[in-house]
């Protein structure tokens, strides 16, 4: 057993089975339930196996990963997280990933001012031919009451995280990954990100950014999937970035 791992009786705790239903449609999978413990979060993952009678074959090939809400400095966290059996955090190539999670800060916990900010992040990988494999991504980046420095965000590459920022962010992204090498392959991407809320509109091209760009990766380690990654984004009014990075953007 891996170090960190405590294996335990296979188990649904009240949190999990109301997520994993009426969140994803879901029910929660069978197997084994292994505890993580950190500095700052708890994590009960749960990896589905298809066994017993309970266990529908929906599971079969995916986990659920719950961080519960903890007391962590001025706030709580509550994160849900579910994807594909074979998801590879470096470099995925199939399935799908739903993020959802929440951070709520409160004066009773320490924090100056009570406000929520809330994440939805929705991953998508398409293969094809060989080896080629087709990335889209959608993430919006929610505040309710959070001071200036708490706002959402734009996310997107070729712009500096906290520039541009307003009470709610949406973004999309497309990034097409092809394999020309055993050991390397080349992306080209675009997206559009918008701020809103509080008198701003995505119908005003002011609180539109747009980005697109390109890049080269070399598989490091093909066992485990781990690239090293080049790229160059383009945004507006000036705004660009190089990025030498390991493993994909998403």
């Amino acid at each position: 057993m891996k170090a960190g791992l405590v294996k335990a009786k296979a188990q649904t705790t009240p949190i999990e089975a109301i997520l994993g239903s009426v969140l994803m449609g879901v029910p929660s999978c069978c197997g084994e339930l292994r505890t993580r413990r950190s500095a700052d979060m708890r994590t009960h993952q749960t990896r589905g196996g298809g066994a017993g009678p309970t266990c529908s074959k929906a599971c079969a090939g995916t986990c659920q990963r719950i961080l519960l809400p903890i007391k962590q400095g001025a706030y709580g966290r509550l994160e849900f997280i579910t994807y594909g059996f074979n998801w590879n955090d470096f470099k995925p190539t199939k399935g799908w990933v739903i993020s959802l999670n929440n951070l709520g800060y409160r004066e009773s916990l320490g924090g100056a001012q009570n406000f929520d900010v809330y994440r939805a992040d929705f991953r998508h990988y398409i293969p094809h031919g060989d080896g080629n494999v087709f990335a889209f991504r959608q993430l919006n980046h929610l505040s309710h009451d959070a001071p200036t420095q708490n706002l959402s965000p734009v996310q997107l590459r070729g712009y500096k995280v906290g520039q541009y920022t307003g009470e709610y962010m949406s973004q999309v992204e497309g990034e097409e990954r092809l394999k020309i090498a055993e050991r390397w392959t080349v992306t080209a991407f675009a997206g559009v990100a918008c701020t809103y809320g509080k008198g701003k509109s995505c119908s005003n091209s002011v609180n539109l950014f747009p980005m697109a760009g390109a890049g080269v990766q070399y598989v490091l380690k093909p066992e485990v999937g781990i690239v090293l990654n080049l790229e160059y984004a383009q945004g507006k009014d000036g705004n660009n970035g190089v990025i030498l990075k390991t493993g994909y953007t998403f």
